[in-house]
């Protein structure tokens, strides 16, 4: 099958200079998008404590004698894991937003008037005075 695009172009690995030109672009965002990075890191570390708490819960009602005090503490631990690698979540979709969205959500949070956050293309004070 013949295609129309790239079958004369010799293969060429990755330009250097597109690749700091992309990076580039992404230079004002490094701290938001480390900090996003930081999140999936330990949003993955807290996917696992669900499983070792399990396996705790397991060990420990299997022993001769389980006490309440000691089951509470691990299902606890179970529920504080399962909340914070929520919260975890919810700030790296936050951080995810704001780099994609180019940190636009910064600059109206800052403004003081409501109307100025707007797009362009909403309705101006006269075409709402005209209905």
């Amino acid at each position: 099958m013949r295609r129309d695009w790239g079958e004369d172009e010799e293969t060429r690995g990755l330009d250097r200079r597109l690749v700091r030109r992309v990076l580039s672009y992404f230079r004002p965002y490094w701290r938001a998008g480390a900090l996003a990075l930081g999140c999936i890191v330990a949003g993955a570390l807290l996917g696992l404590a669900p499983a070792l708490v399990f396996r705790a819960l397991i060990d420990y009602l299997g022993g001769a004698d389980p006490a309440f005090g000691p089951l509470a503490v691990l299902v606890g631990a179970g529920i504080a894991a399962a909340v914070a690698g929520g919260l975890i979540g919810l700030g790296q979709s936050y951080l995810e937003e704001r780099i994609s969205q180019g940190g636009s959500s910064s600059t109206c949070a800052s403004r003081s008037s409501i109307g100025s956050c707007t797009s362009r293309s909403a309705s101006t004070p006269a075409t709402v005075r005209a209905r």
